[in-house]
This record gives C-alpha cells, structure tokens and sequence, in this order.
C-alpha cells in the first residue's frame, strides 16, 4: 500500500476513550510519529481558508471536511525523512475514511466517557458535544465490530496491549527510527505539533497565556530506547523551546548528556 496509508496506523474513538495515551506510548516505544488530527486543527483552518473552504472571519476551527488534509500531511510524512512509520489518532478517524485492516477504535461506554471526563477535567460539567461525539462514532461503527476495542475496566496499558495485537501485522511493517538523532527527531515532530497548537490557540484567541499557565505533558526528547518520560511545559516554556534543535526537550538528570 503506496502513499499515506502504506506508513500508517490509525487509533479512532471518542473524547476519552484513550486515543491519545495509546498513540503516543506505541509511537515512543516502537519509534514511531505520533500525528495528533486535533493538534493540527489550526494548521488545517489555515489551509482551508487559503483554498476558500472556509471563511476566515468565522474564528471557529471550522466545518470543513478534514480528511484530505489529514491524507495530504500523511503522504507528506511518508516523504519526509527520517523514513518512519506514522500512527494517526483523533475523533475525525472513520470508517470511511480509515482503512479498516490498519485501523481501530477504542469505545468507552457512555457511563465510562462520562467518568473519564469527570475525572480529566475535575469538574461534574460535561460539554455535550463530546457526548454527541460519542453517538456519532458509535453509527459509524456499525458493522465495524471486529475493529473495535471496548475500553471499559482496562487500564491505560491494558488498552495499549489490545491495540498492539490487534494492529500487530501493520506495526510490524512500518519503519522505525533506529538511532538517538532519529528518535529525537521523531518524537520532536509530536512536541513541535502541540506547540503549534498553543502557539496558534493563543493567536486565535483561545487561551490566554496569562491565565491559563497550566503544564502541557511533552515527551522527552533524550531519545534513548525505552524512556517514557514526560515534561511539563507551560504554554510559552514549549513555543520557545521548540526553536531549539531536536533533543532540547529532556527530564530531569536521567536525560542528560
């Protein structure tokens, strides 16, 4: 399989289903990019505003369809170098945009969604739209069962172990990056986009870097195989460092040179 889908796996589901816990530690441990479809909702916007699909006075993200930008980034990253794999999560993952042998989708119960976006935001508040989110998945779904991952009672790992079997064939054949540089490399591509996606939220209005400085999770950028840590950057803490060579995001003293 040529093109986009040929270096690519694809992890769907709803808000809190676990998507992006699952992506990035598969991406990490195998060597893998991590694309994120909502950490380049702004890039997206900007595209679709210069191709005339959306008007750019409305200051929303937009409505446009996503997925052949979404296919665009993919076969620009299956140019890009070094030559590795990309696993793809986000709630624009479809059926009939995915194809079903390299893809899968974690389904939370509505109980289940309810509980982890409780739990993740702190707050009894629920935005609808993640509910509605979750019925509009399950429709796409149906017929699609055997692509499915019911997450109820599992925990973060358990999830990332049904995926890796269930998508075991496909992760086997995609390229990894084998060396520290390609590795930091690799992972800078996910950091870089979550930035990105700060440094556009700010320019649109979204976040207010004086109220909110709360910590982002940015994966460490040591590239040594098998480390999993995690660093905590405020909203200009990771705009900024991103200017910096790949292997400048590290934790603490394991990481060091």
């Amino acid at each position: 399989m040529d093109g986009a889908w040929g270096t690519a796996v694809l992890i769907g589901g709803p808000a809190a289903s676990g998507k992006t816990t699952t992506a990035r530690t598969l991406a990490r441990a195998r060597g893998l990019r991590w694309y994120s479809t909502d950490a380049h909702t702004w890039s997206h916007r900007a595209r679709a505003v210069a191709r005339g699909l959306h008007d750019d006075a409305d200051p929303s993200p937009g409505t446009f369809d996503r997925g052949p930008l979404i296919r665009e980034d993919l076969d620009h990253l299956a140019r890009r170098r070094p030559a590795v794999g990309v696993i793809v999560e986000g709630a624009l993952v479809a059926p009939d945009f995915a194809p079903l042998d390299r893809s899968v989708w974690l389904m939370p119960s509505v109980d289940e969604q309810r509980r982890r976006l409780v739990e993740r935001s702190g707050s009894p508040t629920i935005d609808h739209g993640l509910l509605h989110g979750h019925a509009l998945i399950c429709d796409q779904l149906t017929g699609t069962s055997e692509n499915v991952i019911h997450v109820d009672g599992q925990t973060p790992q358990e999830t990332v172990d049904a995926v890796e079997a269930a998508l075991a064939g496909a992760l086997a054949a995609l390229p990894s990056a084998r060396t520290t540089a390609e590795r930091q490399q690799v992972i800078r591509f996910g950091n870089r986009s979550l930035a990105d996606q700060l440094g556009d939220s700010i320019a649109h209005g979204w976040i207010d870097p004086e109220l909110d400085r709360r910590p982002r999770s940015f994966d460490c950028e040591c590239g040594e195989p098998g480390c999993t840590a995690v660093v905590q950057l405020r909203p200009g803490e990771a705009i900024a460092v991103v200017e910096h060579p790949a292997g400048a995001i590290r934790a603490d003293a394991h990481c060091a040179d």
